[in-house]
């Protein structure tokens, strides 16, 4: 029972609740008796999400100004029956069927100031004929004239802000910008409508983010990620503080950024507690005073000096409401910003009802003559309010399509101060008190009003402080000014706590010892700096405190169905001193190849090529020395054009955007390739065909006639050279080298971001016309190698280059693969990747010349005669020899007219000791010949000309007596070498010899004959 009882209670306390929240409250007069009451319901929301409670006072008085006029509804007295909504969609419905189906009747309605709630209402009323005019709901859903065709507002919608963001992106150049809101449908439909202005403006939308009750935390990363500094937001002051907090830890606020917020948040929504928000209440105030945002809202009261319809100024209607509110009947309501889109809302409500009144008469009708039924009348009214057309206290009142024409008001969260009094300065605003203090009173003083005795922490407010005191002319006899600085016994520091650690003092400072009772005051006298002095002496003071960070009113927008009429009325500040850009600045740094550097390789060049020079004039001069004329010259001079091709290609392969235009950088491309890769072919070409002479003769076993000439080796590198220009003209023409871009990784920084590329040469298919015209190459040095490696054992090295050319071979193969691989790590650094290319292409090509020339100018420096005479030394041996061999066979030097006998047969690499040894009496030079399977010929006690021969399995018998005829037992090879003058054909031919008269042991003579310009060395095998 007694449970029952305590539900019952319950249940009627919570009834008395919902009665008193929902009973209908009257705005009266007591001056209209006798006037015909009309009325209006009026919605206003005093709690929940959204209190405007302060906007009722606002309309009860502008319904008292217009009963007050004798020339509006002079016959009629206007009230208004009302309502709290709670701002609550679902109350805010309930209240208005309590107003529809309870006396009076109304005429119309006002309200709501929530968005939310004013929906439910205006949806709902119009099914009754009734036209609604709000003052304070913004959602641009509203302006749905098919959803809510009777609905009209004095407060802008917030899709009206857009123009303004647009003309403001347009004056400050800002051209990208983030988009960033919520989800309700306030906020979306504004933020819906700005990207479609944005599209039009031709303003790219870098990205719009969108979130619920989240945290914002991967909205703001992606922000950051695209690089957006002009960010705008539409949303709830909830989720502005979440969102604020984001961008704070994600470094998106301060220098280089600036947000563009709606301007309906309450005063100081960042210091608002609230528990979804991650950020210290500390860590809030800093992220606001770091934006500087720009806020849009509708104009809240006009900053115009003309009469209003009320035959008021603005600036007097805010002081009649003030002395109107602190009536008892308006206590405990608060001053709310929108109120004076409330007065405007009555006075348009009461304009329109005027006019009706002269409209009806026509008809025969009269305003109480108005049910819910009467669809003419409720007609009337909606056609007199699309003509609304006055200047109120928010400035010029205008409809269209039910929304506000207006002003649009644009703020700056700014520092200042509370009064004219103090001076601003940065963030803290000073105040200069003329009238002498003890420190102590002085302090006193200042903390009075929650301040501190100055400190002056910098050069700048140092200058900031004296100009202040000197350009008072009320301050001018006044030279000494306490300032926040005094003793502690041990050392001087600021009473201000937020400067306790800064040392700062000026040049000229004369500060005592920090004795107890000394305190500090500044000089109007620049060079004298800060003085100590007896705190208790008296001094006028400059006192300091934080500034107060609110949005301050910066410009006024007016849209004319153009980019709008924009007019300032104060000064944008911004973050840093700097106007932040739409995005990072870019600084592309271009990491080319500097001009000491090209300088430094052009120079090592020009000296490969001097030496080249050099080489080529000693070629000339001693092309007929014996030693020279044997290396054939003319190919030599093939080997010296080709290396000046390839130190050509240096000074080709270092010019870029850094020394010439861009289009001359493009032509080197083509350039710096076809010289590398030609003079590569002509030089190693000439040096592998002379090789392939040399092993054509001394590896090759035919008894066929051949004659090899040097226009035949012409020939030979004139074709390696055309495959060459083939394959180039190919890639030139079908698929040339252009210049192209490679950006390496940036580097960021505050204010922008670093960039560094470079630029180089390639083609779509480049790879694919790599792999064929380097790849031949490569081919064109193994065979080289292979011909080196074939006639090593030929040791005449006035014929054979085998052993140098081997040995560049060597080099080459060797640098190059160390060079390509070491390529790819530098590939992104230009001017190292040259420096190393070059470096190992100039080593590559003077180490070649060098091997190849500098033995013989070392021979012609020694023998600048000619070689010496060949007539000792000579000496065949052979591992296997077929048969004993003839003692005293003989080998003829034409040229010299001499012979050497043959001492005896051994299987050696050197001459025996015992050998049969001959001796030029001219020279001195010891000679003698082994002749075997094989044969290797030594002169002067060392080998110059080694050549294969047929072996067979027997053992060599070593110091087998020799027949006495001079011949071989049983017809053993036996080897005749010669030197001839004479030809330049090299053949092979069968013929019996025997030139010093001895017996031939077989009547069958195979000779080989090498020529090199005009000297012949043969070799008969016998």
């Amino acid at each position: 029972m007694f449970e029952n009882n305590v539900r019952v209670q319950a249940f009627i306390g919570f009834i008395l609740c919902i009665a008193c929240i929902t009973a209908a409250n009257l705005t009266t007069t007591t001056s209209n008796v006798g006037k015909t009451p009309i009325y209006i319901g009026g919605f206003f929301s005093h709690g929940g999400a959204w209190d405007a409670s302060g906007i009722l006072p606002a309309v009860a008085m502008g319904l008292d100004h217009i009963n007050e006029r004798e020339d509006i509804l002079p016959d009629y007295d206007l009230r208004m029956v009302w309502n709290d909504t709670q701002c609550d969609p679902s109350l805010g419905t309930r209240v208005l069927f309590d107003q529809l189906y309870n006396e009076p009747q109304k005429l119309l309605l006002a309200g709501d100031g929530c968005s939310i709630s004013s929906q439910a209402i205006a949806g709902t009323a119009y099914h009754w004929n009734l036209n609604t005019v709000s003052y304070a709901a913004s959602s641009p859903a509203l302006s749905n004239r098919d959803v809510y065709p009777y609905f009209f507002r004095t407060i802008m919608p917030d899709t009206m802000f857009n123009p303004a963001r647009i003309r403001l992106l347009r004056e400050f150049g800002w051209n990208k910008v983030g988009v960033i809101h919520g989800k309700e449908e306030i906020e979306s439909l504004a933020a819906d409508d700005l990207l479609d202005l944005l599209e039009e403006a031709n303003i790219t939308v870098l990205t719009s983010e969108t979130f619920a009750s989240e945290d914002p935390y991967h909205q703001v990363q992606n922000l950051k990620n695209v690089d957006a500094k002009i960010i705008i937001s539409n949303m709830y002051a909830s989720k502005g503080r979440r969102t604020l907090c984001e961008a704070y830890r994600n470094n998106l606020i301060g220098p280089g950024y600036m947000w563009l917020m709606v301007g309906w948040y309450p005063k100081k929504w960042w210091e608002v507690e609230d528990d979804t928000v991650t950020c210290s209440m500390e860590e809030m105030r800093r992220a606001a005073r770091s934006t500087y945002y720009i806020s849009t809202e509708s104009l809240q009261l006009s900053t115009s000096p003309d009469i209003t319809v009320a035959d008021i100024t603005a600036a007097e209607y805010v002081i009649l409401l003030q002395e109107y509110m602190n009536d008892t009947e308006w206590a405990g309501y608060t001053w709310h910003n929108d109120n004076p889109f409330g007065y405007d809302a009555a006075w348009a409500i009461g304009l329109m009802l005027d006019k009706a009144v002269y409209r009806l008469k026509e008809m025969g009708l009269q305003l109480e003559d108005f049910t819910y039924d009467d669809k003419e009348m409720a007609k009337v009214f909606f056609e007199l309010l699309k003509e609304t057309d006055f200047l109120g206290v928010s400035g010029p009142v205008s409809f269209r399509d039910g929304d506000r024409i207006g002003y649009i008001q644009i703020r700056q969260l700014q520092a200042g101060c509370d009064d004219s009094s103090w001076k601003l300065h940065n963030d803290d605003c000073f105040l200069f008190i003329n009238e002498p203090l003890p420190y102590s009173d002085a302090q006193e003083y200042c903390q009075s009003s929650e301040s501190h005795l100055a400190a002056i922490i910098n050069e700048p407010e140092y200058y900031f402080v004296v100009n202040q005191l000197r350009n008072n002319t009320e301050w001018k006899e006044s030279h000494q000014w306490f300032i926040g600085l005094r003793s502690n016994g041990q050392s001087y520091e600021w009473d201000d706590l937020r400067f306790r650690n800064e040392t700062w003092v000026p040049p000229g400072s004369e500060l005592s010892s920090a004795l107890d009772g000394r305190c500090v005051y500044t000089s109007t006298n620049l060079p004298d700096g800060w003085t100590s002095i007896r705190c208790d002496e008296k001094l006028p003071f400059i006192c300091r405190k934080e500034s107060e960070f609110l949005e301050r009113p910066i410009a006024l927008f007016l849209e004319d169905g153009g980019y709008g009429i924009l007019e300032q009325t104060g000064t944008f500040i911004w973050p840093g001193g700097k106007m932040p850009l739409d995005h990072t600045p870019i600084l592309r740094v271009y990491r080319g190849i500097h001009s000491e550097l090209y300088g430094t390789m052009c120079f090592l060049s020009i000296m490969g090529i001097l030496l080249a020079v050099i080489f080529l004039v000693f070629n000339l001069k001693y092309r007929k020395q014996k030693f020279v004329k044997l290396s054939s010259p003319n190919l030599n001079n093939l080997i010296i054009l080709g290396s000046v091709l390839v130190y050509i290609s240096i000074f080709i392969g270092g010019i870029d955007s850094n020394l010439v235009t861009h289009e001359s950088f493009g032509v080197s491309c083509q350039l710096r390739v076809w010289f590398l890769s030609v003079g590569f072919v002509v030089a190693f070409g000439s040096m592998f065909s002379k090789t392939w002479r040399v092993h054509k003769v001394a590896a090759f076993k035919t008894p066929k006639r051949m004659i090899i000439t040097d226009n035949q080796l012409f020939l030979m590198v004139l074709v390696l050279v055309l495959v060459d220009i083939f394959l180039l003209m190919l890639w030139s023409i079908i698929d040339p080298l252009v210049v192209m871009v490679q950006e390496l990784p940036e580097k960021e920084d505050a204010n922008q971001r670093i960039v560094p590329y470079f630029e180089y040469c390639s083609s779509e298919f480049y790879i694919y016309w790599m792999v064929p015209l380097f790849g031949y190459k490569i081919i064109l040095l193994v065979f080289g190698a292979f011909l080196a490696w074939e006639v090593r054992k030929v040791k005449v090295s006035a014929l054979n280059d085998s052993k140098l050319i081997g040995i560049s071979v060597y080099n080459v193969v060797v640098l190059c693969t160390i060079g390509v691989s070491v390529s790819f790590v530098i590939s992104n650094d230009p001017a190292t990747l040259y420096t190393f290319t070059s470096l190992v292409v100039l080593f590559c090509t003077t180490i070649t010349l060098l091997i190849v020339f500098i033995p013989k100018v070392v021979s012609v420096y020694k023998y600048p005669e000619g070689p010496p005479t060949l007539t000792s030394g000579i000496k065949f041996t052979s591992p296997k020899p077929s048969s004993a061999i003839r003692e005293n066979s003989s080998v003829t030097w034409n040229d010299q007219k001499s012979t050497a006998s043959v001492a005896q047969v051994a299987v050696e690499n050197e001459p025996p000791k015992d050998s049969v040894k001959s001796t030029d009496d001219k020279n001195g030079i010891q000679a003698g010949i082994v002749v075997g399977g094989g044969c290797r010929i030594w002169c002067a006690g060392r080998e110059v000309w080694s050549c294969c021969t047929d072996s067979s399995d027997e053992e060599v018998e070593e110091n087998k007596p020799s027949s006495t005829d001079g011949a071989s037992d049983n017809g053993g090879n036996i080897n005749k070498v010669k030197i001839i003058d004479s030809s330049d054909a090299v053949h092979e031919e069968s013929k019996p010899s025997s030139p010093d008269g001895a017996r031939d042991i077989d009547d069958n003579l195979d000779k080989k004959t090498i020529t090199d310009d005009n000297t012949k060395l043969e070799v008969a095998r016998m």
